[in-house]
């Protein structure tokens, strides 16, 4: 009975601690906008696009490898440049990110011989249908999950197209949402 308490204490921290990392990359975001000569940086950006690009895609991909959020930083580039230019570095970056952590897990899973190791998993989680679209695409959105899921995919050997497109949609659609609706929010606060 204590284990269940626990369990789901903990969980409701990382709800907690969950929230509180949007609240503050949000501030972040407002506070960089509002005290640094963002005209200076935007002025650079759109002089110099492709290293704009460039350097956002790998930071994208930096941050993939950490459990701090990359919403500051599309908020940041929708700000700076257009949303759909923010979704796109968005996407691309964080689908880049999800594929390294996909081949990481594959090779995990050939070092281990995980293959061998599938069938004794309890709670029949060796049996998981993995390569169903409709699991890739729910799994993406339980905490933690996006870059979590994508070391257990390449763990268990997920079809790689189907990982692909279900990854792209995923990060496109969330991308998308999170330009504009940043956008939009910069908009109504500063004019």
């Amino acid at each position: 009975m204590n284990r269940k308490k626990l369990l789901f204490k903990s969980l409701e921290n990382k709800k907690t601690i969950n929230f509180i990392i949007l609240v503050a990359s949000i501030l972040i975001v407002i506070l960089i906008y509002l005290y640094f000569d963002l005209s200076g940086v935007q002025s650079y950006i759109r002089n110099h696009r492709p290293q704009a690009a460039l350097i956002s895609i790998f930071t994208y991909i930096l941050i993939g490898f950490t459990f701090i959020p990359a919403i500051p930083l599309t908020l940041f580039l929708a700000v700076l440049l257009t949303p759909l230019q923010a979704a796109l570095l968005a996407t691309i970056g964080n689908t880049l990110a999800a594929l390294i952590h996909y081949k990481i897990g594959q090779t995990m899973g050939d070092v281990f011989d995980f293959k061998e190791k599938k069938s004794r998993l309890p709670f029949g989680l060796g049996n998981l249908p993995l390569s169903s679209p409709l699991l890739l695409i729910a799994c993406r959105y339980i905490p933690f999950g996006k870059r979590g899921f994508s070391y257990v995919c390449g763990t268990y050997q997920v079809d790689f197209n189907c990982y692909l497109w279900t990854t792209l949609l995923v990060y496109g659609i969330d991308s998308f949402i999170l330009a504009f609706f940043g956008a939009s929010l910069s908009q109504l606060i500063f004019s």
